[in-house]
């Protein structure tokens, strides 16, 4: 899956949110603006805003470790346009956790009156199943994707037929992603997205996963033995976090801390469960992303790795 290309008249359409792998947030309508302007397209998808955003996003927050990559970024000032009088994007960020080889973590945050809509895209290159809160796609070669959605409660999932999508004449040739998959939150001022994204051999089945309900202001998942937390809100402040687990979790990746900052962790057997509790002061140490490890792991780099390729004459 990636983003589908193309080539837009201006820069609606296929240049919009609702063709990469993202949020979709429904803002104010653009003052002054016809119908037909391509500016009212963008806000009709919910797209972030193209040439006219109100701000660059924030600084991108990763972390590199030897078997999963962390990355998270706010980008609030790319959903509003304060030139076109559109600005009721409260917020828009992002984290992801990529558990190496085959399972990415995303969690999405949307905040804007609760009659606008806070949608998730997902690209795909085949036509995929969608069963209740899951999409199962089959390449020609057989091999799968899987997309499970996990939060919201309440949240619905569809395929969505590409007869409607608006950007047939502009889409780049050989362009492979054709199809759609959209993720809606029930109405509200605040959405909190959770998928499971997993990469799987022909004839597999997707991993089981289940979601963590956090006390502290967390929210996550368990998959592969392996727990993944993300803050209810971006850079919110932390006093405390405590969660159960199932017992077969050996790892946790707690994500949303104060970057550098120390902790105090405990992980104690529960029957069959494992809680954790962690408190601020300790001996344990987030890294430069704000990223703690359970059993403590140091990161490979706070930076992209350089690639370099030989070269031959």
């Amino acid at each position: 899956t990636k983003a589908r290309t193309g080539y837009a008249n201006i820069a609606e359409g296929i240049a919009s949110s609702e063709f990469r792998n993202t949020l979709a947030i429904e803002n104010s309508r653009p003052v002054d603006r016809d119908d037909d302007d391509w500016r009212i397209d963008l806000w009709r998808r919910g797209s972030q805003w193209n040439y006219v955003a109100t701000a660059d996003p924030g600084p991108l927050r990763a972390s590199f470790y030897a078997d999963f990559t962390y990355a998270g970024g706010d980008a609030t000032n790319l959903y509003n346009a304060e030139s076109e009088g559109s600005t009721d994007v409260v917020h828009a960020s992002r984290d992801l956790v990529w558990l190496k080889p085959d399972w990415v973590v995303v969690f999405d945050r949307a905040d804007a009156p609760a009659n606008r809509f806070k949608r998730v895209w997902w690209q795909l290159p085949a036509m995929p199943t969608v069963t209740g809160l899951q999409t199962r796609m089959t390449t020609d070669s057989g091999q799968q994707l899987f997309i499970t959605n996990l939060l919201p409660a309440g949240a619905t999932m569809q395929w969505v037929d590409p007869a409607n999508d608006g950007v047939a004449d502009t889409v780049a040739t050989h362009e492979p992603m054709t199809q759609r998959v959209m993720v809606e939150a029930p109405d509200a001022a605040q959405a909190r997205f959770l998928h499971l994204v997993e990469g799987a051999n022909s004839g597999a089945t997707p991993t089981p996963a289940t979601v963590i309900a956090a006390e502290g202001g967390f929210a996550g998942l368990a998959v592969n033995q392996t727990a993944v937390l993300f803050s209810i809100d971006w850079n919110q402040p932390f006093t405390q976090l405590s969660y159960t687990a199932p017992a077969d979790v050996t790892r946790h990746i707690i994500t949303g801390l104060t970057p550098g900052a120390s902790y105090a962790a405990t992980v104690t057997a529960e029957g069959a469960d494992v809680a954790v509790s962690i408190l601020p002061g300790g001996a344990d140490k987030a890294d430069a992303a704000g990223v703690l490890v359970l059993p403590a792991q140091p990161p490979q780099s706070a930076f992209l790795p350089l690639v370099t390729a030989s070269r031959q004459n």
